[in-house]
């Protein structure tokens, strides 16, 4: 096998390398986002049923009344 060949490849695998690394650690300090975008929605869905319990409570009433026998 030619040198330049083996030189080649060995470049080609540093730079994979260094691509899969610097993918691996981009998202790192994402997850507090993830967590507040979490906490935020089940918020605003606690704050939707606590408005509005007796509508939605109608509401899933009469569908399972259409559905069930």
């Amino acid at each position: 096998m030619p040198r330049w060949f083996a030189k080649a490849g060995k470049r080609l695998i540093e730079r994979c390398r260094g691509q899969v690394l610097e993918v691996r650690g981009s998202d790192a300090g994402d997850v507090p986002g993830w967590v507040m975008v979490t906490l935020m929605s089940a918020l605003l869905v606690a704050a939707i049923f606590a408005l509005a319990e007796t509508q939605l409570t109608a509401i899933l009433t009469e569908a399972l009344e259409t559905v069930l026998p």
